[in-house]
């Protein structure tokens, strides 16, 4: 009996040992810098972002850096290139949609009310704020086109403002065969996108003018899905 109770007596000294030694970890684990982001951030998404789930971000986000230098993380949830022309959305985990735009990518500017979340075309942002279309804003300032990895506008999302490339690459991004879907809300340009071998997938026509509603695709189709390796942006 006696060597069962310090065996016990042990057994629980061992374990005690194990939990403080874990709790001591995690404390000492530094809160990813996504979390410190997101609470002072105004969008709701990432307002109520977890510890976990900002651990779980960042992680992505550290990855797509070392993937593609030369990025800078402006938000908890953003990653921009090229001063800020190139811009890399991630979803909160658990999330389908990236968050809208942060105002500091969009020159301060907030998104205006209902118009910015609206799952529709809002058909009604005359001002010279920023409206979106499906979370890919424009104004009369800037206007940009946007690829989703995933279709319904979901997954990551890759956004240039008006950059005019004849050649583009999408594996410079890390969004090679991935873009299931795909908002343009320029006024200005057309970008066609191409696949293995040149192959011309989809075009992405521009809006006709300031009052009309952005072009868009919820899914680009079973035979082009996932496809895009490359695209043009010609102006008009």
């Amino acid at each position: 009996m006696r060597k069962s109770f310090a065996a016990a007596m042990s057994a629980g000294l061992l374990l005690a040992g194990m939990v403080s030694q874990a709790a001591e970890a995690a404390a000492a684990t530094p809160e990813p810098k996504a979390f410190a982001m997101a609470q002072a951030d105004g969008r709701p998404e990432l307002a109520g972002m977890s510890l976990a789930q900002a651990r779980e971000l960042q992680a992505e986000i550290d990855q797509q850096m070392k993937d593609v230098p030369g990025g800078i993380q402006v938000s908890a949830n953003e990653i921009a290139w090229k001063g800020g022309s190139v811009v890399m959305s991630f979803p909160v985990p658990s999330q389908r949609t990236a968050p809208e735009t942060s105002g500091k990518l969009l020159g301060g500017a907030a998104l205006k009310g209902a118009d910015a979340v609206s799952p529709r075309a809002t058909g009604t942002c005359y001002d010279t704020g920023s409206c979106s279309y499906q979370k890919c804003p424009y104004g009369f300032r800037d206007m940009w086109y946007c690829l989703y990895a995933d279709r319904d506008y979901g997954g990551r999302r890759l956004q240039w403002k008006d950059v005019y490339e004849y050649t583009n690459a999408l594996d410079q991004w890390n969004f090679n065969y991935q873009a299931s879907s795909w908002v343009n809300t320029s006024t200005k340009m057309t970008v066609e996108v191409y696949g293995p071998g040149d192959q011309r997938l989809w075009v992405m026509p521009s809006r006709a003018n300031f009052f009309s509603d952005p072009t868009h695709n919820n899914y680009v189709g079973n035979d082009v899905n996932d496809r895009a390796t490359s695209f043009t942006a010609v102006g008009g």
